[in-house]
């Protein structure tokens, strides 16, 4: 079998889109592939490789440097060279740092590459550093020609869905591109038994009606209209229950745990059963690729009111099975 190497910024013990995107596609790569991978290591111990994966190698990443519990990794460049020669194909999760170093030198060395379109990180960063319109154009623009200079190092750009194809082309990006939809596993997200029995075990209790999100913490998903919103709600439905599924930046994390009646998790490596505490799931996200937390929460059986972005511009059918703000 051919050797392939997947790169990628987002590991465990974070748990995100993309490390669940892993979870899933990796065995089933690893039937025609020798898999190594390069993944963020984040100074604790790196978790067993996933089903299929030969060799796990990780990069430190620099503590001092990041947002929203991103970190970028030092440039080992002489074990990413290496590796990247040992290798017939590297597959790349779409990232600024590790990710984009190593779709460089694969296409220095000739060899084949292909990059999963995760995030639309142009307008993300733009979101995450600051909240001027003015400043946010000028780092998008930054940002974008960055992508640009790195995607003609690759060979096919597979992205999840085909609005993201014409948003793609629409900002000059000419990379061969092939929609890949990402899906769910319903064996493992699936509506709980009795959501009452999952509230107690979480200790909630079992008369909270739980409004529930699942991501980062931070300004681009704009977790501050939803608190706003859940503390005017409370006025009125005095049994409601936030629940925040994830990290991110400080002063947001610090806001919700002020919030009455609100839990921040901190990352988690098994998300079904926060999802299937919930009794609403909300997506207040200013800007989503994919977002594929929605279609996770639907998976789990849950109403869904969300933002016109990512998923949600076509599994939202208004007021059936959710709603669009």
């Amino acid at each position: 079998m051919k050797n392939l190497l997947i790169v990628t910024e987002n590991f465990y013990p974070k748990c995100d889109g993309v490390t669940r995107f892993l979870d899933e596609t990796v065995p089933f790569l690893s039937q025609e592939f020798n898999i190594t991978m390069v993944v963020p290591d984040y100074g604790v111990p790196l978790p067993e490789p996933l089903k299929g994966v030969q060799r796990v190698i990780g990069f430190p990443v620099f503590r001092g440097i990041g947002a929203t519990g991103y970190h970028p990794c030092f440039p080992q460049w002489g074990v990413l060279k290496k590796e990247i020669a040992r290798s017939s194909v590297v597959f790349a999760q779409m990232g600024p740092s590790l990710a984009a170093w190593s779709i460089i030198l694969a296409g220095r060395q000739k060899k084949k590459t292909a990059v999963y379109f995760h995030i639309m990180g142009w307008d993300q960063i733009a979101y995450i550093l600051t909240r001027h319109r003015f400043v946010q154009k000028m780092i998008r623009a930054v940002v974008l020609g960055y992508a640009k200079a790195v995607f003609r190092s690759v060979d096919m750009l597979l992205v999840p869905s085909e609005d993201i194809v014409d948003e793609i082309n629409q900002v000059g990006i000419a990379t061969p591109k092939r929609v890949v939809h990402p899906g769910v596993n319903t064996s493992l997200f699936r509506p709980p038994e009795d959501r009452k029995t999952t509230k107690r075990k979480m200790g909630i209790p079992e008369d909270k009606i739980v409004i529930g999100f699942c991501g980062r913490l931070s300004h681009e998903k704009d977790i501050e209209t939803l608190l706003r919103a859940f503390e005017e709600l409370e006025k009125k439905y005095p049994n409601l229950f936030l629940l925040l599924v994830g990290d991110g930046e400080h002063l947001i994390k610090e806001k919700a745990q002020r919030t009455k009646n609100a839990r921040v998790t901190g990352f988690v490596s098994d998300v079904v059963s926060y999802y299937q505490a919930m009794d609403i799931y909300v997506s207040p996200s200013l800007t989503e690729t994919t977002g594929l937390a929605i279609v996770e929460a639907m998976a789990c059986g849950l109403p869904i009111i969300s933002t016109p972005v990512g998923f949600a511009r076509t599994s939202i059918n208004n007021s059936q099975n959710g709603l669009v703000f």
